[in-house]
């Protein structure tokens, strides 16, 4: 086997172990994971097959003048084949994600050589991301792990022998710094459920998604968007709901991002009987069309049919913005599960029962969010066992 700065030769032989040819292979993974690869008698017309077979690829994916000579090659080339890569393996909020982070601090290094890109111009590049966004240790540490990402599927490809990422600033979070999050007072929610019930009388008129319902079941279980759209009634037994799949915004359903998120809640079975009897109590004014409904959701139209995440996510922001007297202005419906964790830790629940059942994959991350909303003593006892993880 022989290499060059941009492949590898390789023997073929046929059965008899003699050798026939020379395969040639350059570890482009434009098409998720596979390298692309030539063969032929000599070591000239393997490596003339193995381009003709890339430049076909690169077609595929309207890649036409990308070049192969990884010298010349920038990080805006690289971000588009690792991104190419990763639709085709990841979960669309993965692929969302890493959209984001192309757009904001992949941008940052677009115009350079992948080859010459150093540790201290990518601690630049984030320092620099920090600034403009204001970003929380843990959303920038979220960023620098996208970025490593790239970094480490060029190294897999052959593309760089090492990623510049092993030599970047080692980025310790801000104690002092306080995760911003809007929360509601018990006063606030017999409110905000009160108007969400006048508010259903309209939207009921016009088919809309019914606020109520969404909001409590959100206050009941502090699930996200996604999973309570997904809920059915099979996922509900013996006064305990099991969490294992969502609606993403795309509207089809999925399976959850990682394991921690597939979990069971506790639920008072009498939530769940008001959702039921409030809309059965709408349904008798308005005539159900149930021989085109898809029924088994808790969260529908009166008709039964499910809620889609961007008309849910949209009808709760259009009654939030209505109602900015009593929540705060960056309210959202996912404030909703951060109401739902600060009540029961200041009830005095565990704070990792509480963080098991929000889906956390990491205590560390719900201490982010809520250790000031807890008991004293026990903030002050978690907030040493948290300094051993740092």
């Amino acid at each position: 086997m022989g290499r060059t700065k941009t492949g590898s030769y390789t023997e073929t032989y046929d059965k008899d172990d003699k050798q026939i040819g020379w395969k040639f292979t350059i570890p482009v993974d434009a098409l998720g994971g596979k390298r692309v690869s030539g063969s032929g008698k000599t070591k000239k017309a393997a490596r003339k097959k193995q381009a003709e077979n890339a430049e076909e690829r690169l077609k595929k994916l309207g890649l036409t003048n990308a070049n192969i000579n990884y010298d010349k090659l920038t990080f805006k080339e690289l971000c588009g084949l690792f991104l190419s890569h990763k639709s085709l393996e990841v979960k669309e909020s993965t692929k969302e994600g890493y959209t984001v982070a192309d757009k904001y601090l992949f941008s940052k290094l677009y115009q350079f050589k992948v080859n010459t890109i150093t540790a201290s111009m990518i601690d630049g590049a984030l320092t620099e991301l920090q600034e403009e966004r204001n970003l929380s240790a843990s959303t920038l540490a979220l960023y620098k792990r996208q970025l490593a990402a790239v970094f480490n599927y060029a190294v897999v490809q052959e593309i760089l022998y090492t990623s510049p990422m092993r030599k970047t600033a080692k980025r310790r979070q801000d104690k002092s710094r306080k995760v911003d999050i809007a929360v509601l007072t018990e006063e606030q929610v017999r409110e905000l459920l009160r108007r969400a019930k006048e508010d259903d009388k309209e939207n009921l008129k016009r088919r809309k998604v019914l606020v109520y319902p969404l909001i409590l079941m959100g206050l009941a279980t502090g699930c996200r968007l996604g999973e309570l759209l997904a809920m059915r009634h099979e996922d509900i037994k013996d006064g305990k709901l099991t969490v294992g799949k969502q609606i993403n915004p795309k509207g089809k359903i999925t399976t959850l991002k990682t394991d921690s998120s597939y979990r069971i809640i506790p639920i008072l079975q009498e939530v769940v009987d008001k959702v039921q009897v409030y809309f059965s109590d709408m349904r008798k004014t308005k005539k159900s069309d149930s021989d085109k409904v898809e029924t088994g959701y808790i969260l529908s139209y009166p008709d039964g049919s499910h809620y889609t995440y961007g008309v849910a996510k949209d009808a709760a922001k259009r009654f939030f913005d209505k109602n900015r007297d009593i929540v705060p202005n960056t309210f959202t419906f996912h404030d909703l599960r951060h109401t739902f964790a600060t009540r029961w830790i200041g009830k005095g629940i565990s704070i990792h029962m509480v963080s098991r059942w929000l889906g956390h994959k990491d205590i560390a991350i719900t201490l982010d969010f809520y250790a000031n909303y807890m008991p004293e003593d026990e903030a002050k006892m978690l907030q040493v066992s948290r300094e051993l993880l740092v």
